[in-house]
């Protein structure tokens, strides 16, 4: 597991906002253009443009995260390997860590990521897969 004191800010505030569970704090964590192409959703979406469509659907970016935190208690992030691939371009290895709201059965979904940051700290690219292997998924 990656070191927090080695984890860089943005990503530090990021994961923070993901385990806090409100949702318009980790929205914030992205540019007014940022784009998401989430572990768990086919396709990108964009902080405030339905317009941009997967599957026949528009979603936003808060939608992404309402849709991640559904059925799940006590979601945080464990970070694993984050590489600095030049000024605000990181690769990144993390785990999603999950009490199942129903079962309380403790639930993992690891995911490789790709986070680019504006000058300003602010996500403008968020590409996110699930892991080749996965031990358990929800």
């Amino acid at each position: 597991m990656a070191r927090l004191d080695r984890i860089p800010l943005f990503l530090q505030e990021w994961s923070n906002s993901v385990s806090s569970g409100d949702i318009s704090s980790v929205v914030e964590r992205y540019a007014d253009n940022g784009v998401l192409k989430g572990t768990l959703y086919k396709g990108f979406v964009i902080k405030d443009d339905p317009q941009v469509d997967f599957e026949g659907e528009g979603r936003v970016i808060e939608d992404y995260f309402e849709f991640l935190s559904q059925g799940k208690k006590n979601l945080h992030v464990q970070w694993e390997n984050i590489r600095k691939q030049a000024e605000g371009l990181y690769a990144a290895d993390y785990t999603f860590v999950w009490d199942d709201a129903i079962t309380g059965e403790r639930r993992y979904l690891r995911a490789d990521a790709t986070f680019a940051f504006d000058a300003e700290g602010k996500i403008v690219l968020h590409h996110s897969s699930p892991a080749t292997e996965q031990s358990q998924t929800s």
